[in-house]
């Protein structure tokens, strides 16, 4: 390593994470206050909403401000150092543009590696136990219910629940269907199923059967309780929370994989979570780059305008990120696509914009 790049290392990681946890802790204080009614409702002393919801809200907050700080600490660390005409005096001594860049890009790979290892394997855990403090102390139990709920467990057997209480685990006018090819062969109709976490079975009451073989129909009622083994739990059913952040990658790829076979009409947003985890440390590298760029030239009314672009084209980011995403729920958009296009359109207009740099 250089005496140049470890100069530009130190001001860029260092302003990266100064911002980062600054602003972590500003939201986090914001948060508080709009919430502590709500933690002295529930009886919580300050020290476990610190250790059982903010230590993991953290986390999840600076990953989601990554690219937004990388990208601003690109601009406020160049913008300075061309402010200081350092940048003129490093190319008026030899130095190429590009290896300029290049110390800027080991910074970037290295936050780029560690964000991937964090989103793919350690912050799903943190964002499963804050997820469940939420559940737990922050949410309202009607937020538990759900309606019309159709479920596929293989290619032959469905399920539809007209109405399901997550808090309580129990189903309302459930009906299960076996299909062989085209042709219904046998439906289960019950008035009530509950969950029995022990047994880990569920408890139907007044139940029919109806059976088609041979061109025949069976059909009998019974009165009286009955436990089955569906195959399916009450994750099935119930309202399951951001369930995509709490899964590492290779759970999130398993669980893609179960959702297909059940036909899930929610497996695209499992497929733009998993993909937007290999574009991130890939956004981390384009947006660096993109800040060297936009910043590199010396301006007369200081770094202002600069950061004022930056923020322009992190807004940019982000709505093209969260457009993405609209069109993939709506099935007019390949979640990969879709994961990508903010890499992509930037990447873009960064190789545009570099051929207008001095070198």
């Amino acid at each position: 390593m250089k005496i140049l790049d470890a100069y530009i290392l130190k001001k860029y990681l260092g302003t990266f994470i100064y911002l980062v946890l600054g602003l972590c802790l500003i939201i986090c204080v914001i948060d508080y206050s709009e919430k502590k009614d709500d933690f002295s409702e529930a009886n919580l002393t300050n020290w476990q909403v610190i250790i059982g919801y903010y230590a993991h809200m953290v986390p999840f907050l600076a990953n989601f401000l990554s690219p937004l700080m990388v990208f601003i600490s690109t601009i406020l660390v160049t913008a300075r150092l061309a402010s200081h005409t350092e940048i003129v005096a490093m190319l008026a001594s030899g130095i190429n543009f590009k290896r300029i860049l290049f110390s800027y890009c080991m910074g970037a790979v290295l936050i780029g590696s560690l964000t991937f290892y964090l989103i793919g394997w350690i912050i799903p855990i943190s964002n499963a136990k804050r997820i469940d403090f939420e559940m737990s102390y922050l949410n309202d139990d009607e937020d538990t219910e759900r309606s019309d709920i159709h479920v596929k467990s293989n290619d032959s057997t469905y399920f539809f629940v007209q109405h399901y209480n997550g808090a309580l685990k129990t189903g309302y006018h459930f009906t299960l269907e076996i299909l062989k090819g085209k042709e219904c062969v046998y439906r289960l109709k019950s008035s009530r199923i509950e969950w029995d976490s022990t047994k880990k079975e569920w408890n139907m009451t007044n139940y029919s059967e109806r059976s088609f073989r041979n061109g025949k129909e069976s059909y009998k009622e019974f009165n009286q309780a009955k436990t089955m083994n569906l195959g399916v739990g009450p994750d099935d059913f119930g309202v399951n929370y951001f369930a995509e952040q709490t899964m590492t990658i290779p759970e999130l790829k398993k669980h893609i994989e179960k959702e297909k076979i059940k036909g899930s009409g929610n497996v695209n947003t499992y497929y733009m979570e998993y993909y937007e985890r290999f574009a991130y440390p890939f956004a981390t590298l384009i947006l660096t780059c993109m800040g060297v760029i936009v910043s590199a030239r010396k301006n007369r009314g200081g770094i202002a305008k600069q950061l004022v672009v930056g923020f322009i084209l992190c807004f940019v980011y982000y709505g093209f990120l969260q457009l993405g995403k609209n069109f993939t729920q709506s099935d007019d958009l390949s979640p990969m696509i879709s994961a990508w296009i903010p890499n992509i359109a930037f990447l873009l207009a960064g190789m545009i914009l570099y051929r207008t740099i001095p070198k």
